[in-house]
């Protein structure tokens, strides 16, 4: 009779153990999201189909999205996977962009997407609500799935996308390349694997007298401050209107303010700005200029479908 070997029992144990906490984590992500909450049944069909058949076909998959758009997705891309399971996975700031842009695709007005990533956002303001975007992604392995997502929706037209960080001066900087969709700055001393690569300044790629993006995303895993400090001119112009910034600090806050931005809270149900102590409701923060000429245009904008649910 043959028996498993230790080791085998151990690696055995060691993904159940795995499996579990990944259930439980996004049983909780589901549990507290407002489309998830609202729609459990399909959400876990979504969750129960995806981690079934990410292990048949342990390849990149094409998933349907919002309004004809898909996203391509394999095991590990946290924030796609938690856009199949509940339309949108950073809900609150998914959908103000939704809405921001909703009505206005002949304007010239476009995105920013700084630590694109694979691309989610990048793929709401082109694919979904026809914007153009120039989107900075900084390392070329997460780089080509952003590239991959573009491809993917056929929206290369309307997409810039460009294998760089963004800082507050022109020159190199190491960033971690062993964290997947979590990489970042890599802080002194740190031993795991890294990628240098190239930065550049905001003001540098927005000359005076350019286009400029009305609505920005700045997540940069920590290095917000060095982005927002090589891009004072433009966050000055009046053209920007709102900025999504996932980090936040007293030097932050100051910079935003002189900048003419105040801190708000929106929600996409009632397409409401509310004035906030922290304008946030989980990691991303959100700064306006003009709240009251953003409402009113969230609030003309067309219903989007996500989930069948209207919003």
């Amino acid at each position: 009779m043959m028996h498993q070997s230790s080791s085998s029992k151990s690696e055995i144990l060691l993904n159940r153990s795995t499996m579990i906490f990944d259930l439980k984590r996004i049983a909780g992500f589901i549990h507290s999201h407002p489309i998830g909450s609202l729609t459990r049944g399909r959400a876990w069909w979504r969750v129960v189909s995806w981690q079934l058949g990410s292990r048949l076909l342990p390849f990149p998959v094409e998933l349907p999205w919002i309004a004809g758009s898909c996203l391509v997705t394999e095991r590990g891309m946290t924030g796609a996977t938690g856009n199949w399971y509940c339309g949108l996975h950073e809900f609150w700031d998914m959908g103000l962009l939704l809405h921001y842009f909703g009505d206005e695709a002949g304007r010239e007005d476009g995105f920013l997407d700084v630590g694109a990533n694979a691309g989610s956002y990048t793929v709401l303001a082109s694919a979904v609500c026809g914007r153009r975007t120039i989107a900075f992604e900084a390392l070329p392995a997460t780089f080509a799935r952003l590239e991959r997502n573009v491809r993917a929706n056929e929206i290369e037209s309307l997409v810039d996308a460009r294998c760089s960080a963004v800082g507050a001066a022109n020159g190199t900087i190491l960033f971690t390349a062993d964290r997947n969709s979590m990489n970042q700055v890599a802080e002194d001393g740190y031993r795991g694997p890294t990628k240098e690569v190239p930065v550049v300044p905001l003001d540098e790629v927005f000359p005076v007298g350019t286009d400029l993006p009305s609505f920005w995303k700045i997540d940069v895993e920590g290095f917000e401050r060095e982005v927002l400090a090589g891009a004072l001119r433009c966050l000055a112009d009046p053209r920007v209107k709102v900025v999504l910034l996932e980090g936040d600090d007293p030097e932050i806050s100051s910079t935003m303010k002189d900048c003419g931005f105040v801190r708000v809270a929106y929600d996409p149900f009632k397409r409401s700005v509310s004035p906030s102590s922290d304008g946030s409701h989980g990691d991303n923060h959100v700064w306006m200029r003009e709240p009251k000429l953003v409402e009113d245009r969230c609030q003309a904008s067309r219903p989007i479908e996500v989930m069948e649910l209207s919003i």
